[in-house]
């Protein structure tokens, strides 16, 4: 696993508190012997969180910054900057971007080529874009690069369990780090397949799913492997039934409301406050006051019967 890195974006105390919950899942389930990396926003560096500080050397998460105006997007694009972070150079042969809601509670390993580009993830729930109907073509997306629509097609996750052209979520989205013979990563291609798709008028309702409608696209600029994962790697928690017993790699919360419904996610809280030092503890409590803690729980739950 060592020649893997994992990274997601800490752009703000929102998203460093999921990180923080993310970062101990992750070490928790699959060790130390693995880079993870937390990108910042440059200029909000200054500002990062103490305990986002402290969580992060205790899991040995590096911090690495990017320059969010850097994205040359239409508009302003803030989901962009999952792509902004995946074009950073990391030193590992892979890499796999995680969306910070969500919780790792078995090992994200995966079988993968070293030899060939490819990009790794799991198709999206429902068709939230790609509707002909309401004039999201494929068609039109992959004429762009004078590529024709795939004949492969994937299965959706949720609802009819609909079988459509690679359409993937992108809150997992793994690939290889080395350049083609071209010279060319899966993650530049991305950003320059975004950028292109975000300027043509025909493409209709892109925003916010322009990085999933570019996933795929640069994966066939790339002709690269397309690895279809299981649900299990990026499994959405969203309307779903809690299941103490779900078997599962990674749980996609969305939601601190859904976050508190699972007891997988919810265990993670006491190991984030187990290792922390006992002056932080408190202050991860105060930050996560929507969050419950499983001892918190169990003592209402107590105090209640007890009434």
């Amino acid at each position: 696993m060592n020649d893997v890195s994992i990274f997601f974006v800490a752009d703000g105390i929102k998203l460093e508190r999921k990180s923080w919950v993310l970062a101990v899942s992750l070490r928790r389930e699959m060790g130390f012997d693995f880079p993870i990396i937390a990108y910042v926003p440059e200029q909000k560096l200054g500002s990062m969180s103490s305990v986002s500080r402290v969580v992060f050397r205790r899991c040995g998460v590096e911090v690495r910054t990017f320059d969010p105006s850097k994205g040359d997007w239409e508009t302003p694009y803030v989901v962009g900057n999952k792509i902004l972070a995946a074009k950073e150079q990391r030193e590992t042969t892979h890499s796999i971007f995680l969306d910070t809601d969500t919780v790792c509670i078995q090992p994200l390993e995966f079988p993968r080529d070293d030899t060939r580009p490819y990009l790794a993830a799991v198709p999206e729930g429902v068709l939230t874009w790609g509707k002909e109907r309401r004039g999201h073509s494929w068609e039109v997306a992959y004429g762009e690069f004078g590529l024709d629509v795939p004949e492969q097609r994937v299965t959706l996750t949720r609802g009819r369990n609909r079988s459509v052209p690679p359409y993937f979520n992108a809150g997992f989205v793994a690939f290889r780090e080395k350049p083609d013979y071209r010279g060319n990563r899966l993650s530049d291609v991305w950003y320059d397949t975004a950028l292109r798709l975000d300027r043509n008028p025909d493409i209709a309702d892109k925003r916010p799913w322009l990085d999933q409608i570019s996933l795929p696209v640069a994966a066939a600029r790339m002709n690269a492997d397309l690895v279809v994962l299981d649900e299990s790697f990026n499994c959405s928690l969203h309307g779903r039934s809690v299941d103490p017993q779900i078997d599962k790699r990674l749980l996609h919360y969305h939601h601190v409301a859904t976050f508190n419904k699972w007891p997988q996610c919810r265990s993670v809280l006491g190991t984030a406050s187990e290792w922390l030092p006992d002056k932080k503890r408190g202050h991860l409590k105060r930050h996560l006051s929507r969050w419950k803690f499983p001892g918190d729980l169990e003592e209402a739950a107590s105090s209640e019967s007890s009434d």
